[in-house]
C-alpha cells in the first residue's frame, strides 16, 4: 500500500535518508515503538516521513480506519543507544481533522503531538519526553512517563498523567487535569488564574503560588470549568 521515495539525507545522523509514504485515510493510530521517535502534527495530506538508515525498520498499515505502525523487534536488541541513532517517525495529518483515538508505546525516544484534536489519547513512555502542543482531546486523555520530561503548550485536555521521575512544565491548560508525581516538579503558567480550580500537595517539596510560599496543601476554588491536581511525592511545584 506504500509507495517509498528517497529524498536524500536530512537528518543529523549522516548515515540516515529520509522516505515518504503516502498513507490512506483513517481516524485512529496505534503505535509500538522502541528506538523510533515519533511526531504527529497537522498538515496537508495523510502522510508519514521516515529517517532512518534502512526503511525496512518500521511498517505501516491501515486496518479499519486503523493506522497501525510497528518496529522490528530486532530493534529491542539494540544497546548503548547514542541519540544521533535514533531515528525518526512524522506523520501528518490534514489540518482540521479530528482523530477518534491516539495510542502510542514507546521505550527509549520521544513522542511530539501539535496542532490537531482528538477523542481519547493514551500514551506511554519509558524513558524521554513528551512534549504537546495545541493538543484538544475532547474525551479522555492518560499519561504514563517513567523517566522523563512532560511539556504543555495551549492544550485543552482531560488528563491523567502519572510520571515515576521527571518534569512538568505546562503553559496555559484547560480543562480538568490531574497530575501524579512521585519524584519531580511542575511548573504551570496561566494567564486566566481567577477561572482555575487548584488542589495542590507535596509531601516533601514546597508549592509556590504566585509569589507565596505555601505548605504541604493548597486548594483555591476557581470561577470556571478548569480543574488542575497535582500530588507530588517530593518535588516542588510552581504556579505563576
Amino acid at each position: 500500500m506504500s509507495n517509498w521515495f528517497e529524498h536524500g539525507n536530512n537528518s543529523q545522523n549522516s548515515n540516515f535518508k529520509s522516505y515518504h509514504i503516502d498513507l490512506p485515510s483513517f481516524i485512529n493510530i496505534k503505535a509500538n515503538l522502541y528506538l523510533f521517535s515519533v511526531n504527529i502534527q497537522a498538515g496537508t495530506d495523510y502522510q508519514a516521513t521516515v529517517y532512518d538508515k534502512d526503511q525496512s525498520r518500521i511498517s505501516f498499515s491501515v486496518e479499519d480506519q486503523t493506522l497501525l505502525i510497528k518496529e522490528k523487534d530486532e530493534n529491542r536488541k539494540q544497546k548503548n543507544i547514542h541519540l544521533s541513532d535514533i531515528p525518526k517517525l512524522i506523520i501528518t495529518i490534514p489540518n482540521g481533522t479530528s482523530l477518534d483515538s491516539v495510542k502510542i508505546g514507546n521505550n527509549v525516544s520521544d513522542i511530539n503531538l501539535a496542532g490537531f484534536s482528538m477523542r481519547q489519547l493514551d500514551l506511554y513512555l519509558s524513558a524521554g519526553s513528551l512534549q504537546l502542543t495545541e493538543i484538544t482531546v475532547k474525551d479522555r486523555a492518560k499519561v504514563i512517563l517513567e523517566a522523563g520530561s512532560l511539556s504543555i503548550s495551549h492544550c485543552k485536555t482531560n488528563l491523567n498523567a502519572t510520571l515515576s521521575a521527571g518534569s512538568v512544565k505546562i503553559e496555559q491548560l484547560r480543562g480538568n487535569n490531574h497530575f501524579e508525581l512521585a519524584a519531580g516538579s511542575l511548573k504551570a503558567t496561566t494567564d486566566d488564574d481567577q477561572e482555575t480550580e487548584y488542589n495542590l500537595t507535596t509531601v516533601v517539596g514546597s508549592i509556590n503560588y504566585h509569589g507565596h510560599r505555601k505548605l504541604h496543601h493548597f486548594y483555591r476554588e476557581g470561577a470556571g470549568k478548569d480543574y488542575l491536581t497535582v500530588q507530588s511525592a517530593v518535588g516542588s511545584i510552581k504556579i505563576i
